[in-house]
């Protein structure tokens, strides 16, 4: 009796020094978010998020980041792509991430990347909104970029595809810190022992602010 051939996973996940990490190994597609990446991606969040890790690293292996949104699969009225749901678990998640980016980050991925609390980027990555020479203009993305990096700065990225180095990510805010290639991982990781260390508080004060982007609710004034 033969068995049948075993699937390969698309996401794996551990805990490092009480630091979860969840990383998108679909290296044959670049990490596009498929259905099943973000299945697994959300099992991988859920299974940590129930271990109770504070601090996650998400990071990924291949040629790229994440390829961006999955313009294969079949769209249904009123049905939200795929990947809307990662972003929202990310945005809505226990947990403060740290985006380890070592790669290109196309598309949909650079609204990944945006829900992590902290991006770290290798210094030979970079992020670009594909789509406007075929026609598409990503409307959620770029709202999305708008605030983190202004109106029109986003509104020009998503019209040019222009190819956005990692020192000019960080100039615009798309990242927090660039690195060489090499220590990517490893500054990832010192960051999340670093996260954990400080006030618990304060860490989900951040996290719960910057799910809002920064935004005071409504009914509460400055703080000092």
């Amino acid at each position: 009796m033969s068995r049948a051939p075993s699937v390969k996973p698309l996401v794996r996940s551990s805990i490092i020094e009480g630091v979860g990490r969840v990383v998108l190994s679909d290296v044959e597609e670049n990490n596009v978010l498929t259905r099943r990446l973000v299945d697994e991606a959300i099992a991988a969040h859920d299974a940590l998020a129930g271990e109770g890790v504070r601090v996650a690293v998400l990071a990924a292996e291949g040629s790229a980041w994440c390829g961006g949104g999955d313009f294969k699969a079949k769209r249904e009225p009123g049905v939200p792509p795929a990947a809307l749901e990662l972003f929202s678990t990310l945005n809505g998640s226990p947990m403060v991430w740290i985006a380890a980016v070592h790669a290109p980050v196309l598309g949909a991925g650079m609204h990944l990347a945006s829900a992590c609390l902290r991006v770290l980027m290798a210094d030979d990555a970079w992020m670009s909104v594909p789509g406007w020479s075929e026609g598409r203009f990503p409307g959620p993305l770029t709202a999305e970029l708008a605030r983190i990096i202004g109106h029109r700065r986003a509104v020009r990225l998503a019209m040019t595809e222009e190819r956005i180095e990692a020192v000019e990510c960080l100039r615009l805010g798309l990242a927090d810190a660039v690195v060489p290639a090499r220590d990517l991982q490893g500054s990832a990781q010192r960051l999340g022992r670093d996260l954990l260390a400080a006030d618990e508080s304060a860490l989900a004060a951040a996290r719960q602010a910057w799910s809002r982007r920064l935004e005071t609710p409504p009914g509460q004034g400055p703080h000092p």
